[in-house]
């Protein structure tokens, strides 16, 4: 397999072999804007989560939509999802929307 990544906005899918086994199905949503109240959501497929890391599960090529960006399609496959952080002085956090 070949190492795939997409990226929409502060969002990154990673494709791996095979999602954690014990992760449960959650909402299509892989990432809340804070600021705008848009979001990055999974059209088709399922978004799993264990431990706090989000999985998606793409039976067939599905996209990524947002308020904002360009939506992106992605093939069949399964993908770690990666929110983007950023640095400060006081703590390290997720990059704000």
């Amino acid at each position: 397999m070949a190492n795939q990544e997409f990226r929409q906005g502060d969002v990154l899918l990673v494709r791996i072999a095979e999602v954690p086994e014990g992760a449960s199905r959650k909402d299509n949503i892989l990432a809340l804007g804070e600021a705008t109240g848009h979001h990055h959501m999974l059209e088709g497929g399922e978004v799993l989560i264990k431990d706090g890391t989000q999985y998606v599960v793409a039976r067939q090529q599905t996209r990524v939509v947002h308020q904002e960006h360009s939506q992106i399609q992605i093939p069949k496959g399964n993908y770690k999802v990666v929110l983007q952080h950023e640095y400060s002085p006081q703590e390290n956090r997720r990059v704000m929307d």
